[in-house]
């Protein structure tokens, strides 16, 4: 049985199919694990290809009549999967002959409008990426996009008609969507409701706006108490009277959910706390002085833009601060002890260890990045090479000894673009000469919780 959590590993999918003796499970869960744990903790640009890397191990471990076993196998899935494609297909070209029948459609315009019907779930989810107020209604979107893909396939005559059916279909939707909202609604709030109020009820219930005027998110608590002001206006006293019952449940079920997933997260608060520790201690008194080394060697110039770069990263920093406060009292209604915490030790890394992701977009301090300056930061950093590496085995170790678990699918990591990279050199600069004065930075934090 692999050694992974929540993956289903190699020898738990083949163990039986290539009947795998006990000697080569342990090989291949041990090799399996440890892999994975690479992954997780690899930040190599460009990262390997652990699963090729693997399968590459796996087949000289295997005998050959298992790995043509095996090859057999993967090569029927991949069958499988095409035939599965072209059945969904073929399923699709029969409802739209069905749906369309009045149109007299050639089979090449039902595949063409099967083949384009599939991609307008990519199309919405683009659209919806897009659409950072989220203002577009999913079901007009996608109204809107099976109409532009009818006008490239049928003649005029036959668009008309489809338009036509297209409409039907939309009142129907509607009418059933207003019943389906509803039916839930009675049935969640045990509410009676006459057909006056039905049409408000389904707006109020399923088309609400997720985001405030800022376009932020509303949190769950606002949503529920959005929605309690609204059904004040369509309920009548005693519909509102049951219903204020079941807001108050709610409520409280969110606030106990709240406090729940906060329990979770105090292994978060250990390691991180661990890792700040570990920083103030071991790596900060070596980047102070290599801080106060490179001050000696700067220009008067280069001192002044430093300091430009330093004061706007500070006031994002503190910015992102304040919002998080706002965070924490609108969505966790500052239940969540152990999410600020752990908020505000990355806070506190991020004073003593400059994370430039912040401004990156920031003019002086690209300009900054493409002087010379950053040929003596990377001249300094060679001495903190040894110490950096230090860092990750000890972050590794505290994961694991705090019941860190590998498994869960190989990481994709996003990496820095090279503008990034030269940036985040910086950020050594935007630290203090003084020891004592960047732990002044930690205790002059005003406590989020």
């Amino acid at each position: 049985m692999s050694r992974l959590k929540n993956t289903k590993g190699f020898t738990d999918q083949f163990s039986e199919i290539l009947a795998l003796s006990e000697n080569q499970i342990k090989e291949i869960d041990d090799m399996e694990f440890e892999l994975y744990k690479q992954s997780y903790w690899n930040h190599e640009n460009p990262q390997p290809n652990f699963k090729f890397i693997f399968i590459r191990k796996v087949g000289k471990l295997l005998l050959p009549d298992q790995w043509q076993k095996l090859k057999s196998y993967r090569n029927k899935a991949k069958v499988k999967i095409r035939y599965r494609k072209v059945e969904k297909l073929n399923k699709l070209i029969e409802l739209e002959r069905n749906r369309l029948k009045d149109l007299l459609l050639t089979d090449d315009q039902l595949e063409r409008i099967a083949n384009h019907k599939n991609e307008i779930p990519n199309l919405i989810r683009k659209s919806r990426m897009n659409d950072v107020e989220q203002k577009v209604d999913i079901q007009q979107l996608k109204a809107q996009l099976e109409d532009d893909l009818m006008k490239e396939i049928l003649t005029s005559a036959q668009l008309q008609q489809y338009r036509n059916i297209a409409k039907d279909e939309n009142i129907k939707q509607h009418e059933w969507l207003v019943k389906l909202s509803t039916n839930r609604f009675e049935h969640i709030h045990k509410i009676e409701l006459n057909d006056a109020q039905r049409e408000a009820i389904y707006i109020i219930e399923d088309k609400s706006p997720s985001k405030n005027e800022k376009g932020e998110y509303y949190s769950e608590f606002e949503q529920e108490k959005n929605k309690l002001a609204e059904l004040i206006k369509v309920l009548d006293k005693n519909q509102y009277a049951t219903y204020k019952v079941s807001y108050d449940k709610r409520i409280s079920n969110i606030i106990e959910r709240t406090k729940k997933a906060d329990e979770r997260r105090i292994i978060y608060v250990t390691r991180l706390n661990k890792e700040l520790e570990y920083y103030k201690t071991r790596i900060l008194p070596k980047t102070t002085r290599i801080r106060k080394e490179l001050e000696i060697r700067m220009s008067d110039f280069q001192k002044e833009q430093v300091a430009i770069v330093k004061k706007e990263y500070l006031k994002s920093l503190n910015h992102n601060y304040a919002k998080a406060k706002d965070y924490f009292k609108r969505y966790t209604k500052n239940l969540a002890v152990n999410e600020m915490k752990e908020f505000r030790i990355r806070h506190m890394l991020d004073l003593i260890s400059p994370n430039l992701c912040h401004i990156q977009n920031f003019q002086p301090a690209i300009k900054l990045a493409k002087s010379d300056i950053t040929e003596m930061i990377e001249e300094k950093n060679v001495k903190l090479k040894e110490d950096y590496e230090d860092l990750k085995k000890y972050q590794r170790a505290v994961f694991e000894e705090t019941g860190g678990e590998y498994g869960g699918g190989f990481r994709a990591i996003i990496f820095p673009t090279d503008e990034e990279v030269q940036i985040g050199k910086l950020g050594i600069l935007l630290i203090e000469s003084e020891y004592d004065a960047n732990i002044g930075r930690l205790n002059a934090i005003d406590n989020i919780i």
